[in-house]
């Protein structure tokens, strides 16, 4: 015999008919512990299989039937030889903090081989469908009538069943089904850190990726001051209930000048626990130093962590403090930079930098908001150059060449309309004096040349940051 339950409150019994002798129908028996074995049907020989086992409760009682049989004679073979079978009834427990399922069920007796094994199988709906039917979550011996399992997901439906399976592999017998929608808490199955940026007025912009399903109360942003050093926490976010699943946070605490951050965000579940902890973002630190030689040297931090790592770093320039706003000048896969201002002529004397990083393919597809790969903007730094005025010590008004024949002071980085020379002799009298920058002395007066010897020159001017700065010397006339 096999005793199944079907799927409801319907409990069946199925046998192989005598073929020998004049079996006219059979007793199906139930155990009762007060009265012992009592017929509760008569079923005719022939009936087809299974059969309704009438009155049985299998979703909440474990019984036992045996079935013996009546020839013609009125003749009955003996219940005494005869082995009892027994339903199956299945029981589970459900902790959704702690996110186990536990079932258990009573073991099934009656085979002449006994159990060889127990079959965990679940029907498994996820939320739309479709359902997955027969899904095999486990197997366990004939003396393990217990089974605990953690790969359950929130939300979705499960109807778990036990299928005992004889030491032949010929005979089933299959338990109640217990149905349920899952209330194991749903851990997030991402928590992405996507943008650690600085903004223009220096407070430093977060965007970070959850998942909409996770059972979250909310999000804790926390921050480290450097790498390596404790995190605090910067405030607790609650989870978005509205699309899109992201997170989008300005740090107006933080001091991107200076600092050189680790951002985190960190989960808690409904049950109060830690679920996950985001990837580590970080703003980019950038210095720069300006040299001698007018080059100004900068550099910078990587950039952590694009999921699909940082492609490259461009720099950008500005002349003067933003004022005509930031250029690309390279672009580079380093964290060190030369930048050769030789070129640049005379501006004012100030040269501001940020660095942008740029992310390489997202794995996911993950974009900004106006559609381009997520980026992360450096703080805002500049580098300042000291006025430059390149004083010749002599010159020749007579030379032929050209070049020699003007003397006139050179300079980068002078605050225009602020410029005066005047050039004196030896005696004290002036001989020559301009504001125009760009007028040098032929070595005349009213006229005439000058005797050869030594002049005196004195020059004022502003530097681009409004400085006065006063030079005196000597120059010497030569023919």
């Amino acid at each position: 015999s096999v005793i199944n339950t079907l799927f409801g409150s319907t409990a069946v019994i199925s046998w192989s008919g005598n073929t020998n002798g004049d079996v006219i129908d059979y007793e199906l028996l139930e155990y009762d512990p007060s009265s012992g074995w009592n017929s509760i049907a008569t079923v005719p020989f022939g009936t087809t299989m299974p059969f309704a086992i009438p009155g049985a409760s299998p979703l909440d009682s474990v019984k036992s039937y045996k079935v013996i049989s009546t020839d013609s004679c009125g003749n009955q073979s003996s219940d005494i030889l005869m082995t009892g079978h027994n339903n199956m009834l299945l029981t589970e427990s459900m902790d959704p903090c702690e996110g186990i399922l536990r079932l258990k069920w009573n073991t099934y007796k009656g085979w002449p081989g006994g159990v060889g094994a127990y079959r965990v199988l679940a029907d498994v709906t996820p939320p739309g469908g479709p359902t997955q039917v027969g899904v095999l979550f486990g197997t366990k011996t004939a003396n393990d009538s217990a089974f605990n399992t953690k790969s359950i997901i929130g939300g979705w439906n499960y109807c778990f069943y036990i299928q005992a399976v004889d030491t032949g592999l010929t005979r089933f017998s299959t338990s109640n089904q217990i149905c349920m929608n899952s209330l194991a808490v749903q851990r997030s199955r991402i928590l992405y850190m996507s943008k650690t940026s600085v903004r223009s007025d220096d407070a430093v912009e977060l965007v970070c990726y959850v998942d909409k399903d996770a059972d979250i109360i909310y999000y804790d942003l926390q921050r480290a001051d450097k790498p390596g050093s404790a995190y605090s926490s910067l405030g607790k976010i609650p989870k978005p209930v509205i699309q899109p699943s992201e997170i989008r946070f300005t740090d107006f605490s933080a001091d991107p000048q200076n600092h050189f951050y680790e951002y985190r965000f960190v989960a808690t579940d409904s049950c109060g626990g830690i679920d996950t902890a985001s990837n580590i973002g970080t703003n980019i630190l950038l210095n720069v130093e300006s040299k001698e030689n007018l080059t100004n040297v900068l550099n910078w931090n990587s950039y952590r962590d694009f999921m699909g790592g940082v492609k490259d770093y461009e720099i950008h320039r500005s002349l003067g403090v933003s004022a005509n706003g930031f250029v690309k000048i390279g672009t580079t896969t380093d964290t060190f930079y030369v930048d050769n201002i030789r070129g640049e002529g005379d501006n004012i004397g100030i040269f501001c930098y940020r660095i942008v990083a740029t992310e390489e393919n997202n794995p996911l597809g993950f974009v900004d908001y106006n559609g381009l790969p997520f980026n992360s903007i450096s703080n805002e730094t500049c580098a300042e150059h000291e006025p430059r005025v390149f004083i010749p010590n002599s010159f020749n008004p007579k030379s032929d060449n050209s070049a020699n024949k003007i003397w006139r002071p050179i300079h980068l980085y002078v605050e225009d309309a602020s410029y005066f020379l005047e050039i004196y002799d030896r005696w004290g009298n002036l001989v020559f004096s301009t504001n125009d920058e760009t007028k040098g002395w032929d070595g005349k007066v009213s006229g005439n040349y000058v005797p050869s010897g030594a002049y005196i020159y004195q020059l004022k001017y502003r530097s681009k940051q409004g400085e006065v700065i006063q030079k005196r010397g000597s120059i010497t006339v030569m023919y």
